[in-house]
């Protein structure tokens, strides 16, 4: 794939009181509008005592459709400037519901500038993406989204249109290791992104075999996986598969890694004195603010192998150190990943509910693969 170049656009947002008439005109995003969708996200920082604002290294919305790959854009914009001062994103995809592979849209992102908060604009863009995610749909698809559980303004919306699953979906970051970790006798970790059809299409299939019983996993091929990790707007690769294998070459576990920090790094704006000193004990955010975030993926292993999964985090944090500074995944905290992972217990982490349309058809004893 080409190069992307990107001229990016400066948009001065112009405070407004919040007791003004906010922006109207909601559409779906163009490719036009992507400079200036990047400048809004890269402008407006979460809220809270850490605030966090992405740096693109390309425009946000190919960043965001290189992870997503079916994907559209909404945005808000002011009808005085034409200004883009919010923005929410759906992604498409099939996943299994009860053994079948149904069409589904999971609700992403949503962010609103600063200058424009607390005027109604959010809402106004969760309504607009549920209905551009209906008229894709149809009536035989599902609705889903994560949800941070103590955003009680998101969780009121989608009270609306959803009812939530028994599933909380955990995320967090750790740093990558500052010494090799200890080697199990007989296994070997391999990177195989110039793996033959017939290697890859085994991949496949464990992966498949593995998550058969999990809400929402979209089932793999040769071909799918084959094109994920070709999927790179670079000359080199951005997407990895690494294995865990016995002496003999068989399988034992797999993971899907991603350099997103080539995409996007997360830079620390505003962190409260305290964190700041625990920070120097704990060295989790760098010294210069900025995260450089490695994500990891559909993470699986064969009955009985949990030491080697662990044996396959554990390197891959330590391979990448020089690279990232820290690896971030998200997975159903009912699931084995909580134990190959095993988050600290002081790390910052996310906890989401999951909330999805036609809730009557979801299995609520099923594990969640987050989408």
């Amino acid at each position: 794939m080409n190069h992307i170049i990107l001229t990016l656009r400066v948009i001065n947002v112009t405070k407004k009181d919040n007791t003004a008439t906010p922006p109207t005109f909601l559409r779906q995003l163009t490719t036009r509008e992507y400079p200036g969708l990047t400048h809004l996200l890269q402008t407006s920082p979460d809220a809270g005592q850490i605030q966090i604002a992405p740096f693109y290294h390309l425009d946000a919305f190919t960043a965001f459709s290189l992870q997503n790959k079916d994907a559209l854009g909404v945005i808000a914009e002011d009808p005085e400037t034409s200004e883009i001062v919010g923005a929410g994103f759906i992604s498409f995809g099939n996943g299994n519901v009860l053994g079948e592979q149904r069409r589904y849209a999971a609700l992403k992102g949503l962010v609103v500038h600063p200058a424009y908060r607390k005027q109604g604009i959010g809402k106004q863009l969760a309504h607009k993406r549920l209905e551009l995610a209906r008229d894709r749909l149809g009536s035989d698809g599902f609705i889903i989204a994560t949800i941070q559980k103590n955003n009680a303004a998101s969780l009121s919306v989608a009270s609306k249109w959803g009812k939530p699953l028994p599933a909380i979906i955990t995320g967090g970051a750790t740093k990558m290791r500052g010494r090799a970790p200890e080697s199990l006798p007989g296994i070997q970790v391999k990177l195989i992104n110039h793996a033959s059809n017939e290697k890859l299409q085994i991949l496949a299939e464990q992966a498949n075999q593995y998550f058969v019983n999990y809400n929402f996993y979209e089932s793999e091929t040769e071909g799918t996986l084959r094109a994920w990790m070709e999927n790179s707007p670079f000359d080199s690769p951005l997407c990895h598969y690494y294995v865990a294998t016995d002496s003999s070459g068989e399988f034992l576990a797999g993971v899907k890694v991603t350099e997103q920090y080539r995409l996007v790094e997360m830079r620390v704006q505003q962190i409260p004195a305290y964190m700041r000193l625990l920070n120097k004990m704990l060295q989790i955010v760098p010294d210069n603010g900025i995260m450089k975030q490695l994500m990891v993926s559909s993470l699986w292993f064969s009955p009985g192998r949990l030491k080697e999964a662990q044996y396959l985090w554990e390197t891959i944090r330590w391979e990448w150190r020089d690279r990232a500074s820290t690896i971030v995944s998200f997975f159903d905290s009912r699931s084995p990943m909580a134990q190959v992972v095993r988050l600290p217990a002081w790390m910052p982490r996310a906890s989401m509910s999951v909330y999805v349309s036609q809730r009557e058809l979801v299995s609520s004893d099923r594990l969640v693969h987050f989408f």
